[in-house]
């Protein structure tokens, strides 16, 4: 049950990683296209490269996460000594 758990939270972490990524870059090139000012101009192009980077650190995060997870999970059962070892 709770490798279910953390299976569908999984997915649905990525899944909004992905929708922030693709919400923020058309909304940030539209301000980009449709703007009146070069400031505004600027504004959409910052939400948009902001936006990238930030789900890049999200999706990162969560990754790095659930590496730590599955390495803490083998140390447990006691295999993980041989990685850390030359």
């Amino acid at each position: 049950m709770l490798r279910k758990l953390i299976t569908l939270y999984r997915i649905v972490f990525f899944a909004w990683c992905g929708l922030f990524l693709a919400v923020a870059l058309i909304v940030g090139l539209g301000f980009f296209i449709a703007g009146d000012t070069p400031k505004a101009r600027e504004t959409g192009l910052m939400m948009a490269l902001g936006g990238l980077f930030c789900s890049i650190v999200f999706a990162g995060n969560m990754a790095l996460a659930l590496e730590n997870h599955e390495l803490l999970k083998r140390i447990a059962k006691g295999q993980g000594g041989a990685d850390r070892r030359g």
